[in-house]
């Protein structure tokens, strides 16, 4: 919650203003109860009308201004809470873009979704019900229960103590009850979302092998958990929005009470009215309480369990030789991966290393490309040991095609420009040339204005490992590293493939990870080496 509060002073200024035009709504409801009270006993009492002209006119202009004051109090408060809202956003983005899976804890897609989604969503409640209405509260309270005493002491003391309690007593009371409540709604909003995001992207699978209606079965689950959460909370909430109409009437009625005999007749019911108006003004803090546990939970989530960004580092030298000395690396330090690897690649060199599935090719490639950091031993990168070096500069001189590859639901151009953002149209077509794919680009309706849905669901994983290819092509790094790029190719295209690929990195460094040793045959790598 520090955190949050101390990403609100670039905004500070708007929340002012906000809870200023806040208050003014509140206090216009107050002063209103009291004018239009005050002009209809006065009119009972049948004067002339210029001694009513003066509440006439007060009616109509707190009517307005009230409606004004509040138009401009939501215009504000909700600008400056949706500013604050991307900011966190952005923010999160920008803490979790530069990590890799271990140092994200292997957090599900649907999860990182809930935490920059429907968490960040939830804090606005922090503003729009806590922090403001707080400031109004204190202020409408002070001048209502200065309004009463100015009349009758012990009516006003009844009002001091009204509000304290529908203030202060209920919302703490509320907040206790609600704490746990809240929490576990968040858990089981997150766990809901990330089973759908997981159900929805694994469709294919999951009705390929049957287990739809596992995956259904299990989402049902959850929506029962979310509903009884969110019963449980509603009716909290009656009760809380009962015992602050109790505690609003009883002011009413004290007032009234208490002020028969030691006030005028035309002032009865104004102050009556205006202590119950009052309460307005404190309803949003027992609402605030009873989410005080939802908010906290979604702070938690999004800033507490959130890795801090790495240092940046050095830039990267002009040299561009790989050397890696008895590294070890393992997700299970128990469990080595790769262990006591030593190896040399002067820059140029065309490399191969072979090695069977699970063997470690994917985690040398993290390591290479300074998305891991080994456990022990070190890798430099032109003599310079890669954990002093900036990991976005070290990427920067990198064309890497992993063996997962992603690709956006944007157009193709846009998916292959990724590499290169300033790239022309020429030079896109070029790359897609090299990586082969220009053909089946350009037989679409579209051509390279053609959309490949969510990860590139309209193109086989042949022609989506070729796209990604591309990307590499056009990013035209002085090292590049492809992680096994003709596995989902057939062997004719395979081979042509592999031989713009050598064609294209002649003066630069190569190295390809393979699975298979006959996939390196017929390509005059320098070296292959066996993991």
């Amino acid at each position: 919650m520090h955190t949050l509060f101390e990403l609100m002073r670039p905004h500070l200024r708007r929340f002012v203003v906000a809870a200023a035009f806040g208050a003014l709504t509140i206090l216009a409801s107050v002063f209103l109860a009291v004018a239009s009270s005050w002009l209809i006993a006065m009119a009972a009492l049948r004067p002339s009308i210029a001694d009513l002209s003066l509440g006439i006119v007060g009616v109509r202009g707190l009517g307005v201004g009230r409606a004004a004051f509040r138009y401009l109090e939501r215009l504000t408060g909700h600008e400056a809470t949706f500013r604050l809202l991307a900011d966190l956003r952005v923010r999160f983005y920008q803490r979790i873009e530069p990590l890799n899976g271990l140092q994200l804890g292997q957090r599900h897609t649907g999860d990182l979704l809930a935490r920059v989604m429907a968490d960040v969503e939830t804090l606005q409640n922090v503003y729009l019900r806590a922090v403001g209405p707080f400031a109004v509260a204190v202020l409408v309270g002070i001048v209502t229960s200065a309004l009463v005493l100015s009349f009758n002491l012990a009516a006003g003391l009844t009002v001091v103590i009204l509000l304290i309690l529908g203030g202060l007593v209920v919302p703490l009371w509320a907040h206790g009850r609600a704490r746990d409540l809240g929490r576990g709604v968040v858990a089981r909003r997150a766990d809901l979302t990330t089973d759908t995001v997981e159900l929805v992207q694994g469709m294919a699978d999951a009705l390929a092998y049957g287990v739809q209606g596992a995956h259904l079965s299990r989402l049902s689950q959850h929506v029962g958990q979310v509903r009884e959460a969110e019963v449980r909370l509603a009716n909290l909430d009656g009760w809380v929005n009962g015992l602050s109409a109790l505690l609003s009437g009883a002011a009413l009625v004290g007032v009234l009470g208490l002020t028969v005999g030691s006030v005028g007749g035309v002032w009865l019911a104004a102050l009556a009215l205006a202590a119950q108006a009052a309460f307005e003004a404190f309803q949003p803090l027992t609402q605030a309480a009873q989410q005080w546990g939802t908010t906290e939970a979604a702070a938690h989530r999004l800033f507490d369990a959130q890795p801090s960004p790495p240092a940046h580092g050095l830039g990267v030298p002009t040299a561009f030789g790989l050397q890696l000395e008895r590294v070890l690396f393992g997700y299970d330090p128990r469990v080595p991966v790769i262990r006591d690897l030593t190896l040399d690649i002067p820059h140029g060199q065309h490399l191969a290393i072979v090695s069977p599935s699970g063997g470690g090719k994917s985690t040398l490639l993290a390591l290479l490309t300074a998305l891991s950091t080994p456990q022990q031993g070190c890798i430099r990168l032109g003599g310079q040991d890669l954990r002093t070096l900036d990991p976005d500069a070290v990427r920067a001189v990198m064309g890497v095609l992993p063996q997962r590859m992603h690709l956006f639901n944007t157009t193709l151009g846009d998916n292959i420009r990724l590499a290169r953002p300033d790239a022309d149209t020429e030079q896109v077509i070029q790359a897609a040339q090299r990586a082969h794919i220009h053909e089946a680009i350009a037989a679409l309706p579209a051509g390279y204005e053609s959309f490949l849905g969510e990860g590139g669901a309209k193109f086989s994983g042949g022609q989506r490992q070729r796209v990604a290819l591309a990307r590499v092509f056009l990013r035209d790094a002085p090292i590049w590293v492809l992680d096994e790029p003709t596995a989902a190719l057939d062997h004719a295209t395979a081979a042509q493939v592999m031989q713009s690929v050598k064609q294209a990195a002649h003066g630069r460094t190569l190295i390809v990870l393979l699975h298979d040793e006959a996939q390196a045959e017929g390509i005059a790598f320098d070296r292959v080496i066996r993991l």
